[in-house]
């Protein structure tokens, strides 16, 4: 089996994460000294990424479908902030062979034509909300909540991963290979307090029935059938 160690979900608020290409949101307000006369005023100093593995990435650029095929979930809106929540995997030993092995099969199942996308090692992740959309004076909110909650729903477990599924995103703009968590009750207490921490602004929760999982690839479209295929 595949073993995720997920020993660093303690401190939510360092849980905050951003590409480099994004702007860096901060829950502590940050001042600067007004300029002295003949002075330029200089920008704020910019701030640390986080490296924890809980994590929720802010996207403001508004490219409805990408280079590669894949199609926004919904239409970008000026002073929104899509993200989303999730336990990033690292490099699980042996995921690289099992990603081989399940395109394999997803090529059987859906067309030797079809093409897939592996996902890179250092993006591979456990998703544990859907994705929202907040205005950003509610982002400073929602850290200072998650803050009190995620400690207490926080404990050192370990996640084994098995066998495989292929799933598609809710408008069946994409189809995804994934690895199966065997036991996905210890993620249950995260993703109850961020599902309450997101109702406050009115935001979607997690799927009910909880299907645990790490896409290892991509293809743009959906699967030709509801539900998708097993994969063996």
């Amino acid at each position: 089996d595949n073993q995720i160690d997920t020993s660093s979900l303690v401190d939510a608020s360092r849980h905050f994460d951003e590409s480099a290409k994004h702007t860096p949101l901060t829950s502590e307000a940050q001042s600067i000294d007004p300029p002295k006369p003949n002075k330029p005023r200089l920008p704020p100093p910019p701030l640390p990424k986080a490296s924890n593995s809980l994590t929720s990435i802010y996207r403001t650029a508004d490219p409805s479908v990408d280079e590669h095929g894949r199609v926004r979930s919904f239409p970008h809106v000026e002073g929104n902030f899509p993200g989303y929540f999730f336990i990033e995997t690292g490099h699980v030993d042996g995921i690289g062979e099992a990603a081989r092995d399940l395109i394999s099969h997803a090529r059987d199942a859906l067309g030797p034509d079809r093409p897939f996308h592996p996902i890179p090692a250092e993006e591979l992740h456990l998703s544990l909300s859907r994705t929202f959309a907040l205005r950003r004076h509610h982002i400073d909110p929602l850290v200072a909540t998650l803050r009190d909650r995620l400690p207490a729903a926080s404990r050192r477990f370990t996640l084994a991963l098995r066998s495989g599924r292929i799933y598609s995103n809710d408008d069946a703009t994409r189809t995804f290979v994934g690895l199966r968590v065997v036991d996905p009750d210890p993620l249950r207490p995260l993703i109850a307090a961020i599902d309450a921490a997101l109702a406050a602004y009115r935001q979607p929760a997690y799927y009910h029935e909880l299907d645990a999982h790490v896409s290892v690839a991509w293809s743009p479209g959906g699967p030709p059938s509801s539900p998708p295929p097993q994969l063996p």
